[in-house]
């Protein structure tokens, strides 16, 4: 029986070799917000810097496709890669953090791609940015893997949650569509 197995690399089965990638640990950090202001006041947000990381609760991140085209032959259909690659929507559930004001800066990148009140569309230098989500090795703040997403924007902020049951924090979600995704390197 030994002579007749296929050989196999195991991944997933030696404890020794590999932990699991844990799900709660990871970050989500949005990049180039230093001009961003808040419409109610005029002036910048006290957290509005260069870059902010994000408190959510939950985050999908997009699906990446290959293109195809096909071609019948003999009876059948062969399908070959067309070279184009698309990427889907980044979708979290953001923490409604009181002074943080995630909400508020998520409605103002929402409003620079798409004013409801004037009908106006942004010009993409105003409303575009790249983010990084960021997952860490368990119990450390180690950095497993870094994604940087880019030529993002906000396309959908959903209302946000309120309940008189319970202590839970309030939350809001939130899609961001994404145009490339690279892996940057970790050492």
């Amino acid at each position: 029986m030994a002579e007749n197995m296929i050989p196999t690399w195991e991944l997933g089965n030696n404890p020794n070799l590999y932990n699991p990638q844990l799900e709660r640990n990871f970050d989500l950090i949005i990049m180039g917000l230093d001009d961003l202001t808040n419409p109610l006041t005029g002036t910048a947000w006290d957290n509005g810097k260069e870059s902010i990381t994000i408190s959510c609760q939950n985050l999908n991140e997009p699906a990446e496709t290959t293109g195809t085209v096909s071609h019948v032959y003999q009876n059948t259909e062969v399908k070959f890669s067309n070279g184009r690659t698309t990427f889907g929507d980044i979708t979290a559930t953001v923490r409604d953090l009181v002074g943080a004001d995630a909400y508020g800066i998520f409605k103002e990148l929402k409003r620079r791609a798409s004013n409801a009140q004037t009908g106006e569309a942004g010009e993409p230098s105003d409303y575009m940015f790249n983010c990084y989500v960021i997952d860490r090795k368990a119990s450390t703040k180690m950095i497993n893997r870094i994604r940087k997403y880019s030529y993002c924007f906000v396309s959908e902020i959903g209302g946000r949650t309120h309940s008189r049951d319970g202590d839970n924090i309030a939350t809001f979600s939130v899609t961001i569509k994404t145009s490339l995704m690279t892996d940057e390197s970790v050492e």
